[in-house]
């Protein structure tokens, strides 16, 4: 495996009083290990933060894979239009056309891995269009990608350019089976 290894930081409170000890910072956790505040229809209606959550891993290559698994992306500043039920290899899933917005915060930008290669997606790395280097000015991008996620585990799996340049990126990832016991299969 290959990528960057993630980083983090601690903030410490720390008291006036003399002699006072600093507690120990708070280790985040594991997103297993999280507890989300879940709407009434047992879908998630706010993230832990990422300060108290390791949601980073596991990485190969790129956060392509990672925003694969986690598609917080999605959820913010994107265009959400013809939403609807379907089935990807036998698994049901819910599928939309989305569009990233002005304010689009892929995982990772740059227009490397990004869920939605999009304009939106290259100024996230930047304050202005004055900054964006010439090289990357006048990209062709799709018009929006056909996204799919797993209805039982919410990973994307179909994430299609539609319109835009050939050579856009996409995502095609089939779930064969979830929860199943390795010791079984490996027996």
């Amino acid at each position: 495996m290959s990528g960057l290894p993630y980083t983090r930081g601690d903030l410490v409170a720390v008291s006036a009083e003399p002699g006072a000890v600093p507690p120990a910072p708070l280790e985040p956790v594991l997103p297993h290990l999280a507890a989300p505040v879940l709407r009434p229809d047992g879908l998630v209606a706010e993230r832990p933060p990422s300060w108290q959550v390791d949601y980073d891993d596991p990485m190969y290559g790129n956060y392509g894979w990672v925003a694969m698994l986690d598609p917080v992306e999605l959820s913010d500043h994107v265009d959400v239009a013809n939403l609807r039920a379907d089935e990807v290899a036998g698994r049901p899933v819910w599928r939309a056309d989305l569009r990233a917005l002005p304010g689009y915060q892929p995982r990772c930008g740059g227009n490397c891995c990004e869920l939605l290669y999009s304009e939106a997606g290259l100024m996230s790395d930047f304050e202005g269009p004055d900054e964006v280097p010439e090289k990357w000015r006048g990209r062709s991008y799709p018009d929006h990608y056909d996204v799919a996620l797993d209805v039982q585990t919410g990973i994307v799996v179909r994430c299609l350019p539609v319109g835009g340049s050939d050579d856009a990126s996409w995502l095609e990832n089939d779930i064969v089976d979830v929860d199943t016991d390795l010791d079984d299969l490996f027996a």
